[in-house]
């Protein structure tokens, strides 16, 4: 009884905080708004003066056809005033956020991974806390959390903390991916291996590891992917990224069909080639699917 007592409570106060903030909210726009009647010529006021507006646009054509459109968008979009080069720009900041946080992010999942196995309950219960915390925030809040709050009184490059943003949301889910392939691999390997000798850092690096990584890095690839674009969101705080700039480029021309297909076409392209080259470092790690050399062997080939 008392429980739910204390619920119906909780939900009052919380309604009745909600009801109050929207009555300011409405006061204050009530408020702006008749200030502004006041400064403004009313609708009779014009209707009194006939003022008459007439704008001539002496390069616009009726009859131009289809393909002939086409053209001039794509002339307007990208040759005038060297507009490509704000893509090509935005581009290679968008490579660049991505590269630097994955790598960055994973070295701090990786980081997070010997900590925890450190065994002391007080780091580890930081660092579950922490985890989850990041986990539930949005990056782009957490973006504008680090770049208008924490960092507002700094004048720091919003590269650098786009950079930093997401190496902690892209370190938080590799830690997470990296701890769960690591208690998917038989708790006998590690054993084994501290019976042959091997001290707790090599039985990780050289047994445990090798073994986990088959299992979390098909998953860290597509969270990689998903980072890459994720990245779009950091022209909220002033960076000129690959979207950033081909929406400069919309306001600009006011067409959005060659801005935004060019920039869908090119985040396709990136995103597939970095997949390609993850795909490439994960055969390089798995023993069972790399090419294996034989020290000493040449292959020769028989002629008939």
């Amino acid at each position: 009884m008392k429980k739910s007592y204390y619920v119906h409570i909780v939900v009052l106060l919380i309604f009745s905080f909600l009801s109050l903030t929207v009555s300011i909210l409405y006061a204050q726009e009530a408020n702006s708004t008749s200030n502004l009647s006041k400064e403004v010529t009313t609708l009779e006021q014009l209707e009194k003066m006939r003022v008459g507006v007439l704008v001539r646009n002496e390069g616009y054509n009726n009859n131009i056809s289809f393909w002939q459109g086409l053209k001039n968008s794509f002339y307007k979009t990208f040759i005038h005033e060297n507009r490509w080069l704000l893509i090509v720009k935005g581009l290679g900041l968008t490579i660049l956020i991505s590269i630097c946080s994955g790598i960055l992010g994973f070295l701090l999942g990786f980081v997070l991974i010997i900590l925890k196995r450190l065994n002391n309950k007080h780091l580890s219960g930081l660092i579950k806390f922490s985890i989850v915390i990041i986990n539930g925030i949005p990056p782009v809040v957490l973006l504008m959390i680090l770049f208008y709050v924490i960092f507002g009184s700094i004048n720091i490059s919003p590269v650098l903390v786009s950079i930093l943003t997401f190496t902690i949301t892209f370190g938080a889910t590799s830690y997470v991916l990296i701890w769960n392939g690591i208690q998917a691999v038989n708790i006998g390997q590690e054993e084994a291996a501290k019976a042959l000798g091997f001290t707790e850092f090599q039985s990780f690096y050289k047994v445990i590891f090798p073994q986990s990584a088959k299992q979390f890095l098909p998953l860290i690839k597509g969270q990689f992917m998903e980072m890459v674009k994720m990245t779009s969101v950091v022209g909220y705080v002033s960076c000129i990224d690959l979207t950033k700039a081909s929406d400069l480029i919309r306001s600009r021309t006011m067409e959005a069909f060659f801005p935004l297909i060019v920039t869908a076409l090119i985040y396709f392209i990136i995103s597939n080639l970095m997949l390609m080259a993850l795909n490439n470092i994960e055969i390089s790690l798995d023993p069972k699917r790399r090419e294996r050399k034989i020290k000493g062997v040449v292959e020769a080939t028989i002629e008939n």
